[in-house]
């Protein structure tokens, strides 16, 4: 028995590239609310350094990082960025630069903090920190996902 579809051809060909635009948009990462990037970034400077010392210019999440009791400090080993202009000020004083992005990992960031499925998801490229002489914490590994 042949089968019966009520619409056309070309109308199911578009109906099933609307269902993969609509599962792909869900899988799409998207930087964190401040909130989430700072508890990571706490933690990972605080790994690093002794304390929680990053090196953020990113005006939008400053005061939210200051409220988690992270301290902006310019010659902190770990700095926070969200701008290709950041990065590359970071990656020039050989800085471990955890980004806001994905396209920031992939322009030289060592670490990407990213929401994906409404969950934190970390990334790292092991080749970026060896380019600035920085390591990234096993933690860091364990936990994330290689770029």
């Amino acid at each position: 028995m042949p089968r019966f579809c009520a619409f056309p051809r070309s109308a199911r060909l578009g109906l099933a590239s609307l269902a993969v635009l609509i599962s792909s948009s869900w899988l799409m990462a998207v930087p964190p609310p401040p909130t989430m990037a700072a508890r990571f970034l706490k933690a990972l400077a605080t790994g690093i350094e002794g304390s929680p010392k990053v090196a953020i210019q990113d005006a939008s999440v400053l005061a939210e990082f200051k409220a988690l009791g992270i301290a902006q400090e310019n010659g902190a080993k770990v700095a926070w960025a969200s701008s290709s202009q950041e990065l590359k000020t970071y990656l020039g004083q050989k800085k471990l630069v955890v980004a806001s992005s994905l396209e920031l990992l992939t322009e030289g960031a060592a670490i990407a903090v990213v929401v994906e499925d409404a969950r934190l998801t970390v990334y790292f490229n092991i080749e970026n920190a060896k380019k600035i002489g920085q390591t990234i914490p096993d933690l860091v590994m364990k936990m994330g996902k290689p770029h």
